[in-house]
């Protein structure tokens, strides 16, 4: 049951009579059942599933996946079923297409709670150019809710963690997630919109009971998006992580805290007091104390030697600890000063976790340190000794792949330019000695510090120098190759330029051709008056159409657009048509480029619907079970449970590839401690999918990634295909932006950048 007076609380004095009744509502509403919709009023009772009902959800599916707006018709709003009506606002919501703006305002007031929880959804994804309307409708509709609604929740679906936990996910049984909820969708998107009455809406649901979590993520997405908040809302916030005679503190509450830009002065001192009390809590969970070190991390300069601290208190959650050393980065100097004293006094510490067969999660406060260390004089004797560390005796691969990475890391800080010197030569510990008798190396960790070395900014490329890097850039493995050719952005005195972007945009690996693209965007010059062999070699790839990487394919559209070559319209107006929207949105901005200042340039629109995935095509997956894939790493075997709930087709293509051994033998290619872990990159750069395999659509709902939560990565919008992410700890700020596939475990904070999966198989 809601509590009681749930309308007051959320108006709050905040919206008149007159406002509420702007939204064609007829007056301020009180708690109690929804207005009428159509299907309500006429449909009745929901009627049994009949096999047409069923063929029209299938129907209504492919809308979704060909992203046909025009497929879906009134009479499917109406229907009796809401199996149909929920399909139907699925397909709007993940549309994300303002025209249908009005259909999911009316989706508000449907009387099935999943179809309001879409309609919410949705909203939340199409704000721009309504954004007052469009909260004032999500405000009537939260105090519209039945009474058997649940509040505003934030309970991430079943076999998951909340946003607080710092535990691991236990194995549990195979049991689908449940929707989030109409009140959940709602707060999520007020956030989204972010206005000033629905960050003035959320505050008062802080003292909603049940409501304090969901608002809170969505008061951080305000933040986070605007860089400040209202004065009320960091004194809710800071009470509600104070605590009272009534309320235990919440240190979950500082979140929104760490996502501005500075604080106001006048909560300053209180905000330092309440994190700093939070942090001494026993059993304080990671996600609270790292948001009271980020909290404290806008507190001022007298604030630096807190934060600080925290970076030496093991006994805090790993996660605080690294915000302590991002955090650090914006005390300019002092906190660069700050990073190299820590960094002397961890030199023991990471000898003797480097010892340990599989050395702990912890390592990598450590690494980050020496990953945003930029002033080396505390530190020069420390990394001069972490520079020639040596590994344990009759070491693992997987202890010298972490003794490397320490090694490198602080070779490449004392080195800077020096590419020939022998700590940088030699600080990779898995290169064979006969790896730099020729140019370029194989891809290492190795190759990588020193061809940063070799192409530094402040050097010039020439003589040996520049026969080095232009071996990397013309013939290099595809990572080191795209390091290389990213680098002509700072050397202009390369005149090879053309013909080594000439080279690039024909390569078969997508990240070369982007990153060759990517310096014309930049750089124009760099291709020459243009030189007509880079032109041809960007329009031979936007020829490609949508068939291409589409990441890359971005790319070129953007480096057409930076050299104003008139030529590329023909094919930029075909990809304006396009049924890819972020192809659409790359030929939209290149086109208005090309046409000019005072010229016109078209609103690229989809002109069909595009193929459906095969994923649509195939067997269905059970949505009642989840599947569990092993993956076999450096770090011991890791689990994925899939649940098929909110992304069937993502889950059908992840299945798939495992049966066909996609994963096996990748690496892991992105490790942001904290944060996520991602793999499943064919070239181990981040870049491409499935060859002849389109990319997804977007299968996203408004789903809190907790701790351990598994996401399909993207490079745009529907652009999903192969690779996966684990995340580390919450991330509210993903929430709605990825499909949520399910949850991990497993030691996923062990692994590091370069770890391999050897093999992924469908666990019995």
């Amino acid at each position: 049951m809601r509590p009681e007076g749930w309308a007051s609380w959320v108006l709050g004095g905040l919206f008149s009579v007159a406002s509420l009744g702007s939204v064609g509502c007829g007056g301020p509403k009180e708690a109690g059942p929804p207005p009428p919709s159509t299907a309500s009023s006429r449909a009745g009772p929901a009627a049994v599933p009949s096999a047409s009902n069923l063929a029209r959800i299938a129907e209504l599916r492919r809308a979704e996946a060909t992203r046909d707006g025009t497929a879906v018709t009134g009479d499917d709003l109406d229907a009796r079923d809401p199996g149909v009506r929920r399909a139907a606002m699925r397909a709007f919501a993940r549309q994300r297409e303002p025209e249908h703006r009005g259909l999911m305002l009316r989706g508000l007031r449907d009387e099935d709670a999943e179809t309001r929880m879409w309609a919410a959804y949705g909203l939340g994804e199409v704000c721009e150019g309504a954004r007052e309307a469009t909260v004032r409708a999500l405000v009537a509709a939260a105090v519209a809710q039945p009474d058997d609604a649940d509040p505003p929740r934030g309970a991430p679906p079943a076999s998951t963690v909340t946003l607080g936990s710092s535990a691991a996910p236990v194995a549990s049984a195979p049991t689908p997630a449940a929707a989030p909820g109409a009140l959940a969708a709602i707060t999520w998107s007020l956030g989204r919109c972010g206005t000033d009455s629905a960050e003035a809406t959320l505050t008062a649901w802080l003292r909603i009971p049940g409501s304090a979590a969901a608002a809170t993520r969505a008061l951080g997405d305000v933040a986070r998006v605007r860089k400040r908040l209202r004065e009320e809302t960091y004194v809710a916030l800071l009470q509600r992580a104070e605590g009272d005679a009534e309320h235990p503190p919440d240190g979950r509450a500082l979140y929104p805290l760490g996502q501005v830009a500075f604080l106001t002065p006048s909560v300053v001192e209180r905000a330092r007091a309440v994190a700093s009390a939070r942090l001494e809590d026993s059993g304080i969970d990671g996600a609270a104390a790292a948001a009271a070190v980020r909290t404290l991390a806008r507190c001022g300069a007298s604030a630096q030697r807190d934060v600080t601290a925290v970076i030496h208190r093991a006994s805090l959650p790993l996660l605080a600890r690294l915000a302590a050393v991002d955090s650090l980065v914006r005390f300019a100097d002092a906190g660069q000063r700050a990073l190299g004293r820590s960094l002397v006094e961890m030199v023991p510490g990471i000898e003797t976790m480097l010892r340990e067969a599989t050395p702990p999660a912890a390592l990598h406060v450590p690494l980050a340190v020496l990953t945003r260390l930029r002033r080396t004089r505390e530190a020069r004797a420390a990394l001069q000794s972490l520079a020639e560390l040596a590994p344990p005796a009759d070491a693992t691969p997987l202890q010298r792949r972490r003794t490397s990475l320490v090694r490198c890391r602080a070779a490449a800080l004392l080195v800077e330019r020096d590419y020939d010197d022998a700590r940088l030569q030699g600080c990779d510990l898995s290169r064979k000695d006969d790896d730099e008798a020729t140019e370029p190396w194989p891809d290492s960790l190795g190759a990588r510090v020193r061809l940063d070395a070799v192409g530094v900014d402040a050097v010039r490329l020439a003589g040996p120098r520049l026969e080095t890097w232009r071996a990397y850039a013309r013939q290099g493995a595809p990572t080191l190759r795209a390091q290389a050719i990213r680098q002509l952005v700072a050397h202009e005195e390369v005149a090879q330029a053309p013909a080594i972007l000439t080279e690039a945009l024909r390569a078969d690996a997508p990240g070369v051709v982007a990153a060759a693209a990517e310096v014309i965007t930049d750089r124009p010059a760099r291709a020459g008056a243009p030189d007509a062999s880079v032109t041809s070699a960007l329009l031979a790839y936007l020829g490609r159409g949508p068939t291409a990487d589409q990441e890359a394919l971005a790319a070129v559209v953007a480096a057409l657009a930076a050299l104003e070559h008139a030529p590329a319209k023909p094919g930029l107006m075909e990809l304006c048509g396009s049924g890819w929207p972020t192809l659409r949105g790359a030929a939209e901005t290149a086109l208005a480029r090309l046409a000019g200042p005072k010229g016109e340039s078209p609103r690229c629109r989809a002109t069909a619907p595009r193929a459906a995935p095969p994923e649509l095509e195939t067997v269905a997956v059970d949505p009642t079970t989840n599947r569990v894939i092993r993956l076999d790493t450096d770090v011991g075997p890791l689990r994925l449970s899939l649940d098929p709930t909110f992304a069937p087709w993502a889950v059908k293509r992840i299945l798939s590839l495992v049966a066909h051994g996609h994963y096996d033998g990748l690496v892991v290619h992105r490790v942001e401690p904290g944060f996520v872990v991602q793999f499943g990159s064919p070239t181990g750069d981040g870049y491409g999918g499935v060859e002849g395999l389109a990319a997804l659509p977007c299968e996203t709902a408004p789903i809190p990634f907790g701790r351990y939560h598994v996401g399909v990565a993207l490079a745009g919008r529907d652009t999903g295909s192969s690779q996966l992410f684990v995340t580390l700890a919450p991330q509210p700020r993903l929430t709605g932006a990825y499909a949520w596939v399910g949850t991990a475990s497993g030691p996923w904070p062990q692994l590091v950048a370069g770890d391999r999966i050897e093999r992924a198989v469908v666990a019995p």
